[in-house]
């Protein structure tokens, strides 16, 4: 079923509308893995990965215009978004000030550029679903990293229908290549090598929790004059100041969180 917008009567009948897909290289193979999942479903999936791309080096690569644009040009139902890995180095501020990580004045200005992202895919209350950085091998990244999450975590609660999917519910507090088989049979081969990426199976269990929840949201009726969330998504790796439905079985850490 079509997600509804704020003020619909209830969601319509079938499936269907754009789901947009932003992030980095993080996002990059389990998009597309959602993606083949989202079409499949009827929906029309769409994904933009730029690889070494955040929130800090704007001069490198600008997500805030092409955050605007694709809200504009796709008029996305929801919006995945999966960036902040390769975030671990000095901001630059609006003035040209160099701002190290670490700092106060560091957090200040990433949460900002948080905060005004979520606003403009959030846009009159559509879902966006906010993926936070998974555990890191490298005790400096996984520092960096764990602030990034807080400060995604601390912002999504102030847009009804921005949710915080919570990766390490699904990997793990801490780094491992290896994690347990969310279906009993041992275990998952999950985490690159390379201490931070996702492999094909661990990109497939991220889009498997993914697409639960796009579909469950988009399957629930929504009452006019009512949150654009839908109710009973039991507790999950996806958190929200909503709730959102979802398959337990499939996704066996979900959980809801405000």
């Amino acid at each position: 079923m079509l997600l509804a917008p704020p003020g619909d009567a209830a969601a319509a009948t079938s499936p269907g509308g754009v789901v947009l897909l932003l992030g980095d290289s993080m996002l990059e193979y389990g998009g597309l893995q959602l993606e083949a999942m989202l079409e499949a479903a009827g929906f029309d999936a769409q994904g933009q990965y730029r690889a070494s791309t955040g929130f800090c080096r704007w001069d490198y690569f600008d997500w805030r215009p092409e955050m605007r644009r694709q809200v504009v040009e796709q008029d996305p139902l929801a919006v995945v978004v999966f960036i902040g890995a390769n975030d671990a180095q000095d901001c630059y501020s609006r003035k040209g000030t160099l701002l190290p990580t670490g700092t106060a004045e560091w957090s200040s200005l990433y949460g900002r550029r948080v905060g005004a992202a979520m606003r403009v895919l959030h846009g009159d209350g559509r879902l966006v679903l906010w993926v936070t950085e998974p555990a890191m091998a490298s005790a400096r990244l996984e520092a960096v990293m764990a602030e990034i999450n807080r400060l995604a975590e601390a912002r999504a609660p102030q847009l009804d229908g921005v949710s915080i999917v919570d990766t390490r519910a699904i990997f793990g507090q801490e780094f491992s290549v290896r994690i347990p088989d969310p279906g009993g049979a041992g275990t998952v081969y999950a985490r690159t090598g390379d201490g931070v990426h996702f492999t094909h199976a661990g990109s497939q269990l991220l889009a498997d929790t993914l697409f639960a929840a796009i579909e469950g949201f988009a399957a629930a009726p929504v009452p006019a004059q009512a949150s654009t969330a839908a109710p009973n998504m039991s507790r999950s790796a996806v958190s929200t100041a909503s709730t959102l439905p979802a398959s337990p079985s499939q996704n066996p850490g979900l959980r809801i969180a405000s």
